[in-house]
């Protein structure tokens, strides 16, 4: 029984360094990244055509988006590239972003705000996995509708204007910054946490469970700015 216990114990040590060895790099290659965007020749009519697309693309078009293209995004996976299609919204003043990741479509609605904030709300729940930018205000749900999770950004975006005060503004650069400029962002904002190298566990396996399927009402209280537990 005591060797179980030894045994075990050694097994979780070694793997809580490993993880937050690979963390330590992860968070090095979002601050160094050469990250860039390739736009598709054509992407506006391309997504509006690629079988892939055409269910968003019906959807958007009863939402009021807009194709805006199609982009090859080169981050922090080095040479490897994320296919990503956009859809604006110039009245509700929203950028939908939606690609593959690990056979699972991902849907992102991003809208800068006031004071150089921005609210973000995902179907992917590792947009959790590090603490919140205090200029960000996220929310992510699993197992939601593109629907629902339209639903809860616009819901969102009310509460930060009635409570916070920030309305939606629009930035056609938006794109541009959120995909690129932010990576680099988000990893000198956790650089300045402290002992963040060692906290990679709790991020990645307790916070992120206690903070997915909750409403920016619920994660921001009184509409204040983004916390770091």
């Amino acid at each position: 029984m005591v060797w179980f216990v030894v045994y075990g114990g050694l097994l979780l040590g070694v793997f809580t360094i490993k993880f937050n060895v690979n963390v330590v790099r992860l968070v090095g290659r979002m601050a160094t990244a050469e990250t860039r965007l390739d736009f598709v020749d054509n992407g506006a009519v391309v997504l509006t055509h690629a079988s892939e697309y055409q269910p968003i693309c019906r959807w958007a078009a009863t939402r009021g988006f807009a194709p805006v293209g199609i982009v090859d995004f080169f981050g922090i996976l080095g040479r490897a590239r994320t296919t990503t299609g956009l859809w604006r919204s110039t009245q509700h003043k929203t950028l939908l972003i939606s690609y593959l990741h690990r056979n699972q479509r991902i849907y992102e609605f991003v809208s800068a705000l006031e004071e150089g904030k921005r609210l973000c709300s995902s179907n992917n729940v590792n947009a959790l996995s590090f603490p919140d930018p205090p200029w960000v205000y996220i929310q992510a749900f699993s197992n939601t509708t593109l629907d629902e999770l339209f639903e809860k950004h616009c819901e969102g975006l009310a509460y930060l204007r009635d409570r916070k005060g920030l309305s939606a503004i629009d930035r056609p650069d938006l794109t541009q910054e959120f995909m690129c400029e932010s990576l680099r962002r988000r990893a000198e904002h956790i650089r300045t946490l402290f002992l963040w190298q060692l906290r990679g566990p709790y991020w990645f396996f307790i916070r992120k469970q206690l903070q997915k399927n909750r409403s920016i009402a619920q994660r921001y209280p009184g509409g204040g700015g983004a916390r770091t537990p």
